[in-house]
């Protein structure tokens, strides 16, 4: 049997995640260290292409998530991050589990009826300090960096005519992580923050943006509405090959985190 490019699914879901951009950033005191800790939901769109081999060949799968539509896809989600920071310095981490599955009906080559049935488990950890090397009037600016890891583990059942498929493929990869944050308050409990960040050596490249409204609710929290974007773009071997998977797609959409500051 040969499979090829044609089938395509689609899948949606609400992932539990830390907007991490924003916990680093919230405002406090500056002398002495400063910590934080705590979790977040965002409403994530996907849209792009994943694929990955078989033996009998390659399945191609066109990703199309509205967050409009909450799906039952999701069998655990959680996220957890914090930062601790003292003077110049904040040092922030995270870490998410996401297991999904579901499946989806399609048309395969030539036309004929095609069907495939998911399980994806995602988990994700980051690790990245930031330093601040200048201030414009009201305006913070500090350079980051870090590490991101990342591990897929994809579990794919498919039928194509009277063909079928299974395939269970896991990857991960560590990414370097360069960019920079920028903070400005504009009300004694409000600021706006964002962070802009490229990662590489691991994945062929990513790039992930986050923008957030943070409001200092009382003395130890604090809450962010927050916008994120992430394209990643990871591809394992060649298309054709059984080992080969790909991973190209932009994540994007609303949260709201909140973070335990002490």
């Amino acid at each position: 049997m040969k499979v090829g490019s044609a089938i395509r699914t689609s899948v949606w879901f609400a992932l539990i995640v830390l907007a991490v951009g924003s916990l680093a950033q919230a405002p406090g005191a500056q002398a002495g260290w400063r910590h934080g800790i705590g979790t977040g939901m965002q409403f994530m769109n996907l849209e792009g292409d994943s694929g990955l081999g078989t033996a009998d060949g390659y399945i191609e799968l066109e990703l199309d998530l509205d967050s409009s539509e909450v799906s039952d896809l999701i069998e655990t989600a959680f996220g957890l991050g914090g930062f601790s920071a003292k003077g110049k310095w904040t040092l922030a981490y995270s870490g998410m589990f996401l297991e999904l599955e579901g499946g989806d009906k399609g048309s395969g080559p030539d036309g004929m009826s095609a069907s495939a049935t998911v399980n994806l488990e995602v988990t994700a950890v980051e690790f990245s300090a930031a330093y601040q090397f200048g201030v414009t009037g009201k305006h913070t600016w500090s350079v980051l960096g870090g590490l991101r890891y990342t591990d897929h583990t994809y579990k794919a059942a498919f039928r194509v005519g009277n063909d079928s498929a299974r395939a269970t493929i896991e990857n991960d990869w560590t990414d370097l992580l360069i960019g920079i944050t920028h903070r400005v308050p504009f009300a004694k409990k409000l600021a706006w923050t964002n962070r802009l960040d490229g990662g590489f050596g691991g994945s062929e490249g990513t790039v992930h943006f986050n923008t957030a409204l943070q409001w200092h609710v009382a003395k130890h929290w604090n809450l962010a509405f927050s916008a994120d974007y992430r394209a990643i773009d990871f591809e394992n071997a060649s298309e054709g090959d059984s080992d080969w998977y790909l991973y190209d797609v932009d994540e994007f959409g609303l949260g709201i985190s909140f973070a335990f500051l002490y």
